[in-house]
């Protein structure tokens, strides 16, 4: 599923004074799909960044290569803020967050308000999910415990083993479940189906990590300009309205 996006025009140069910023980012639609050069998040940084006068480029490599490249000083920030992993850098204001979530069809009528509620059901999540949460989450990976059964496995397949029936629920961020179901559902009996999350997981915010503090600088200033004049919402709320979001 693609999203129509402003983040070719926005990538392009600006003028001959634009300082050009490379950015580790990683395919993971609808926050951020290599094939398109857009999503979510690269449309808010590119905007964010055109505001205060830079220009973005996206450099799309796998997650822990990303990091070790940072760390190189070969790309000028991260999409994500990796902790001790860049020690002399900074971090910048909060511009996305994910919706972790446990995810079940609706009709299953599940009452899920914790972790104990995974008890007796058959339970797929992302890859690395239990290393992940285990930190944040103690009772989490102890209610895993007592599911029915328990795997991670890349998300498209646990997201078309609940399609089908052959998982009872769903460990991932809500938008990538949206994008990767209706990818997945075009024109089958699937289409239709309605799930329902329960977020007992609390939203998980994100900011930028840069080497030079003035990109931070810059950063959070041309967050604020878009928030002020409401391209912030309109990016967040057009995705929202591609995934089917909230319905």
């Amino acid at each position: 599923m693609r999203v129509p996006s402003l983040a070719a025009c926005l990538l392009s140069p600006l003028s001959a004074q634009a300082t050009e910023i490379s950015i580790g980012v990683m395919h993971q639609p609808p926050y951020m799909d290599e094939e398109t050069r857009s999503g979510m998040f690269i449309d808010i940084i590119a905007e964010v960044l055109q505001a205060a006068g830079h220009r973005a480029k996206p450099v799309f490599l796998p997650a822990r290569r990303g990091v070790a490249t940072f760390e190189d000083k070969q790309i000028d920030g991260l999409l994500f803020y990796v902790g001790d992993k860049g020690q002399g850098s900074c971090r910048t204001e909060m511009y996305g967050d994910y919706q972790p979530s446990l995810i079940a069809l609706r009709k299953s009528a599940y009452a899920i308000k914790s972790f104990d509620d995974l008890t007796g059901r058959r339970v797929g999540a992302f890859l690395g999910a239990k290393e992940y949460f285990a930190p944040f989450y103690p009772d989490y990976v102890v209610a895993l415990t007592k599911a029915a059964d328990y795997r991670e496995d890349d998300i498209v397949r646990i997201t078309k083993l609940m399609l089908n029936g052959r998982m009872d629920i769903g460990v991932m961020d809500w938008r990538i479940f949206l994008w990767t179901a209706k990818a997945d559902s075009q024109g089958n009996q699937y289409a239709m189906q309605e799930f329902e999350k329960y977020p007992v997981f609390q939203t998980a915010w994100v900011g930028a990590q840069f080497w030079k503090p003035e990109h931070c600088q810059d950063f959070d200033r041309g967050l604020a300009a878009i928030k002020a004049n409401g391209r912030y919402e309109a990016i967040r709320k057009k995705y929202a309205e591609a995934l089917g979001e909230g319905r």
